[in-house]
């Protein structure tokens, strides 16, 4: 049978996971239930930290050999 390396991993972590509250289902579930109530970590600036680049758009130029051909920026 093949093995997916994400699979793999997956079941690592989880065993990691499980590992840390001793195989305890009732700890587990509490705390998935803190990570709910709490939320997750995210970064202290979303804004500056997701900022889109704003490219350049390319003219086009007339050129006799080639008239599509794009010009400098």
């Amino acid at each position: 049978m093949w093995n997916d390396p994400i699979v793999e991993e997956t079941r690592r972590l989880r065993d990691e996971y499980s590992a840390r509250h001793s195989y305890n289902i009732h700890a587990i579930v509490e705390d998935l239930r803190q990570w709910e109530h709490e939320g997750f970590p995210m970064p202290a600036n979303i804004h500056k930290t997701f900022q889109p680049t704003v490219l350049p758009v390319a003219t086009l130029r007339q050129d006799e050999e080639n008239p599509y051909l794009i010009g400098d920026i």
